[in-house]
């Protein structure tokens, strides 16, 4: 099991994340801060200009009338207010009219003033000046100092449990999927360092767990090759023995038949040993030709004058059966470069399945046409179709639905073989009692 340290996925995905959540409560709460300073300020701003604007529209006919005393007692009314320093009302030329108890000189210059115009029928008679309180202000920013770490402090926390939770929920799978990474030592593959590939986090370690898996997977393919060429060697030996056994069965078999009377049994005994020998023999080859198909020689050829070679090699099939034969060449097809003998095995083998597929008669479609730089090739019958219950299996080795020597069941799988062989790809799609499509896209170059 992984422990949790400095070192683990889920630690440091933990620690971003909180470090991320810290930042932004950080700016979150310097923004809020500046604004409720801003807002506190226009507060006691908008406050004293509003007092200010009051007394200047109630006093003017008190001024006019000289009613001092209730311009005092106004005055000692509002600076009851814990906002204000101080009130004072003057005349146009600064002569003092009315006043509360004024700060020392050294308290009045740094408070915070707003003042107001006294007018009386459009003349300015005097001036209202209201000095507020400095320490409101700082009262109320401590609170919404105090208000702003609150938040920041909760919402901090909350990261906290939420970054550890995403950690977790992200990280988990990764731990196991390392944890399995780094126990797969018990397949064969090699566990050489695997003490230094548990170092680190959880993608270190799986990083190093698969990098391991890989370079034993590599030595198991190459050990799997190895032993199928001693395979291809040997079976190319048991293959040629077994050919030179039935070349003599088939030999002495035919100096038996000019011995006995055709018309006999055992002439027709032997002449089924001989069929049977010459069809194991075919099995034989097919088996050769599909393990070790031959090097390729590759040249440039045309890709059509290709299909119709092996028209042409099974054209009396087609005529006996009555099959109509139809191609469609797209004009101006460049010259294909690959090994042309065995892409003419390769379609001769699809077409001649499709021949097959027709005994009473039908259309076979030949199609070739560029697209981009993959040349495709249709090969279409209107035949008996492929069964469902057998389209998977078709390109398997030695599957086959027939009897007899054409039977061996190779045609497909060799034909897949060498398109795959030249980059390219078959697929096909059948219906049943409407006949198949095969499908066929091999690179132009």
């Amino acid at each position: 099991m992984f422990r949790l340290s400095t070192k683990t996925l889920r630690f440091k995905i933990s620690l971003s994340l909180i470090a991320f959540i810290f930042f932004t409560c950080w700016i979150l709460s310097f923004i809020f801060v500046v604004n409720d300073l801003n807002r506190i300020s226009e507060d006691i701003q908008r406050e004293g200009e509003f007092f200010a604007e009051t007394i200047s529209s109630v006093i003017p006919n008190l001024l006019v009338n000289r009613n001092y005393q209730v311009i005092d007692d106004i005055l000692e009314n509002v600076k009851k207010k814990p906002l204000f320093n101080y009130i004072l009302v003057t005349d146009p030329e600064g002569g003092i009219i009315a006043q509360t108890d004024l700060p020392v000189k050294g308290e009045y210059q740094g408070l915070r003033k707003v003042s107001k115009i006294i007018l009386y029928k459009g003349d300015v008679i005097g001036k209202v000046e209201i000095g507020l309180r400095v320490e409101i202000f700082f009262q109320r920013m401590g609170k919404a100092l105090l208000e702003a770490f609150a938040f920041s402090l909760f919402f901090m926390f909350m990261g906290i449990l939420l970054s550890i939770t995403i950690s977790k929920k992200i990280t988990a799978p990764v731990e196991r999927l390392s944890q399995r990474a780094t126990a797969f030592t018990g397949t064969g593959l090699p566990d050489e360092g695997l003490e230094e590939s548990i170092q680190g986090d959880e993608v270190e370690v799986m990083e190093r767990s698969f990098n391991r898996m890989i370079d034993g997977l590599r030595k198991k393919e190459e050990q799997i090759k190895e032993k199928n060429r001693e395979l291809l060697n040997l079976a190319g030996g048991i293959s040629h023995e077994l050919n030179n056994i039935i070349n003599i069965i088939i030999g002495f078999s035919r100096a038996l038949q000019r011995e006995v009377e055709i018309e006999s049994e055992h002439h027709r005994d032997l002449e089924t040993i001989i069929r049977e020998a010459k069809k194991a023999k075919a099995v034989i080859e097919n088996l050769m030709s599909f393990a070790r198909l031959p090097e390729m020689q590759y040249t440039y050829f045309d890709i059509a004058g290709c299909l119709d070679v092996c028209i042409a090699d099974i054209e009396s099939q087609i005529r006996v059966q009555g099959i109509n034969v139809r191609r469609d060449y797209e004009d101006g097809l460049p010259l294909m470069r690959g090994d042309e003998k065995q892409l003419r095995e390769s379609f001769f083998n699809i077409i001649l399945n499709s021949v097959q597929a027709m005994p009473g008669g039908g259309e076979l479609t030949l199609e070739c046409k560029r697209h981009n730089n993959i040349l495709e090739i249709k090969i279409s019958d209107t035949g008996e179709g492929i069964p469902d219950d057998i389209k998977e299996s078709i390109f398997e080795p030695l599957f086959t639905t027939k009897r007899g020597v054409c039977g061996v069941g190779l045609g497909l799988p060799i034909s897949k073989k060498i398109i795959e062989r030249h980059n390219g790809a078959i697929s096909f799609s059948s219906k049943r009692g409407e006949g198949t499509t095969f499908y066929i896209s091999i690179p132009i170059d």
